[in-house]
């Protein structure tokens, strides 16, 4: 990522200072939308689905972020969901 990027993620998410940021975590998540079982599969397996799905999450916890501050605060879920 470049040093565009990095500003980007420390606009959304806050300098790194301000919280605890683990190196990793593993996570088991059970995918019930064929789309998205469809775009998995279609990695194979190993390190290329690891990456795939790493990107897609994380591409996922940016846009619900960017997203939690123009969505009408109607939709409290959203907003419980991704504190900003």
């Amino acid at each position: 990522m470049g040093t565009n990027g990095n500003a980007q993620q420390a606009e959304l998410f806050g300098a790194a200072d301000d919280f605890n940021i683990l190196d990793r975590i593993t996570v088991t998540v059970d995918i019930r939308d064929q789309e998205v079982i469809a775009a998995v599969l279609a990695r194979g397996e190993g390190e290329a689905r690891q990456e795939y799905l790493s990107e897609a999450l994380r591409l996922g916890v940016l846009s619900l972020k960017m997203a939690a501050g123009k969505i009408d605060g109607g939709d409290e879920t959203l907003a419980t969901r991704c504190p900003a």
